[in-house]
């Protein structure tokens, strides 16, 4: 009996679920990529949907050499959310080493799965909260995972060594009235920054260098200022004050702190696009990402936000998120909406200058 093309590539797909064994096989035709994450310049995931009957289920891939080839890995049982959020994916590991002990995280925003094995296995994750849980950011250091979550009215940053399923409350939990977490996480090497705020308050900043001792900042931006966060080295952080959203366009505001002094404006990116992501690559370099009538824009700054260029500008996909920088040159980003089907994601090896799409 003829065994068709489809019949086959769904058998390799079905043992690499059941297994967890890495198998050299690209996702099929019709993936939409919801979210990536790279711990490294050469290790890279990327998780997204593919038609599955009447639904959609969820697919996970990872290369360890720099996207050249793509495994399919055991994705958690997550379904897509019914407000059109993005699923969103990351993971972290103790050290910086990819053979360390690992915490892999994924949210559609109302619920949360999470790893402790290096994504072989999946557990639904509450991060110890009571009652319903939204969830918000997500990100790891090289000693612990991070999430904000907000409960009960109640915003709160949890924390958990990686590897280990040991969550607590991190910072003080600020009650804002809110159904989602409004604030942001940054990290780099074992340094954490935090800010948890709203449009009627200002954001309060914390941060750590082990993830256990914090300390509280003085506000980054004004009073119902968005705040979010990008540290570019040890002792510095940058902030991006964004404010009056309009048809495509916000104003913005780009800050700095070097070892703890006050935060200084650095600069003013263009209105151009909601912000909807933000990330840095050096103390020189910035990028921001936002949409303006399904259109996704990178604004980078190579001069510590004194002038700033579009250097992406891709129609008809929607917000940039999971903007993210390795080191100096490389980075990724996810554009679009994975549920509309416009989603694509991108690399970058010069500083976020040129933006390449990849597929797994």
């Amino acid at each position: 009996m003829r065994i068709s093309k489809l019949v086959v590539t769904a058998l390799i797909a079905l043992t690499t679920v059941v297994t967890g064994a890495v198998q050299a096989s690209a996702a099929p035709a019709g993936f939409a990529p919801s979210s990536t994450s790279w711990p490294s310049v050469s290790h890279g995931w990327v998780l997204g949907w593919v038609p599955c009957g009447s639904d959609k289920c969820a697919r996970l891939y990872q290369t360890m050499d720099g996207g050249k080839t793509w495994a399919q890995r055991v994705a958690p049982p997550i379904k897509p959310s019914e407000y059109g959020d993005p699923t969103r994916f990351t993971i972290g590991y103790d050290g910086g080493s990819t053979r360390g002990a690992s915490t892999a995280l994924v949210t559609n925003g109302t619920t949360a799965y999470a790893s402790y094995d290096g994504a072989r296995t999946w557990q639904t994750e509450t991060f110890g909260a009571g009652g319903p849980l939204s969830v918000g950011t997500m990100k790891a250091s090289t000693t612990d995972a991070y999430v904000l979550a907000t409960s009960g009215g109640t915003t709160q940053l949890y924390r958990s060594p990686l590897g280990k399923r040991a969550w607590t409350k991190a910072t003080p939990a600020r009650k804002l009235d809110l159904t989602y977490p409004s604030g942001d996480i940054a990290t780099r090497g074992a340094t954490a920054v935090v800010s948890i705020g709203s449009d009627s308050t200002a954001y309060a900043v914390w941060t750590t260098k082990n993830g256990t001792s914090w300390t509280r900042r003085e506000p980054s931006c004004f009073q119902g200022a968005l705040t979010q966060l990008a540290v570019p080295a040890a002792g510095k952080v940058f902030a991006l004050c964004s404010w009056a959203p309009g048809r495509g366009s916000m104003r913005k505001e780009l800050k700095f702190s070097d070892t703890g002094a006050a935060f200084w404006t650095a600069g003013y990116p263009k209105d151009t696009g909601i912000t909807s992501d933000f990330a840095a690559a050096s103390a020189e370099v910035a990028a921001v990402g936002s949409t303006g009538g399904d259109e996704a824009f990178v604004q980078l700054t190579t001069d510590g936000g004194y002038t700033w260029r579009t250097t992406l500008a891709q129609p008809e996909t929607g917000p940039v998120h999971d903007l993210a920088f390795v080191d100096a040159k490389h980075g990724a980003l996810v554009a679009g909406y994975a549920d509309l089907g416009t989603s694509k994601p991108f690399r970058t090896v010069d500083g976020g200058k040129t933006w390449t799409t990849f597929s797994p």
